[in-house]
C-alpha cells in the first residue's frame, strides 16, 4: 500500500529532491530510501543519517562503505547503528584497502519499527576519514 502524504516525512512530489543526499528518510510510494553521500570527518566519528520514522514500519538493507584513501594496516572502523538511543548493531572493518568491492554479506537487513529515531553512525581509529551509507527498503502501512 503506497503511503499519501509521506508518512513522516515531506511529500517528494512537493519540490524536495528525491534523489538527493542528506541524513533524512525520504519515502517515494510504498519504498524508502537514504543516501548520506560522502562525508568527511576530522574527527573520528561521523553521523551519516539521523531522521524519525512515522506510524509505519520498514523492512530496510543497508550498507555502509569507507572511502578513505588510508589504506594502511592498523585504521579500524567501526560502523554502528541505533535505534531510539539503543545500539542493535555494530560492524567492524579491520585494515581496509583501497578498492574494496562490497558484497552482499556487508549488507544488514533490519525492520525499523514506527516512531523510531534510527542513527547510523561511523567511526575510525584514523582521523581524516570518509564515509558513505546507503539505506533502502519498503514501507508497510
Amino acid at each position: 500500500m503506497a503511503l499519501i502524504g509521506g508518512g513522516g516525512a515531506g511529500n517528494v512530489a512537493g519540490g524536495a529532491n528525491p534523489s538527493g543526499t542528506g541524513t533524512s528518510l525520504n519515502y517515494l510510494g510504498n519504498h524508502a530510501y537514504a543516501y548520506s553521500g560522502i562525508v568527511t570527518s576530522s574527527s573520528s566519528v561521523a553521523n551519516l543519517l539521523q531522521f524519525t520514522t512515522g506510524g509505519e514500519y520498514i523492512y530496510v538493507k543497508t550498507c555502509f562503505f569507507s572511502l578513505s584513501t588510508i589504506a594502511t594496516t592498523g585504521v579500524n572502523y567501526t560502523f554502528e547503528i541505533k535505534m531510539n538511543g539503543e545500539t542493535i548493531s555494530k560492524q567492524f572493518l579491520v585494515s581496509p584497502f583501497e578498492g574494496r568491492e562490497p558484497s552482499d554479506s556487508d549488507n544488514l537487513y533490519l525492520i525499523i519499527p514506527p516512531f523510531t529515531k534510527f542513527e547510523a553512525i561511523a567511526s575510525s581509529s584514523a582521523s581524516d576519514a570518509d564515509y558513505t551509507v546507503t539505506l533502502v527498503g519498503r514501507v508497510y502501512a
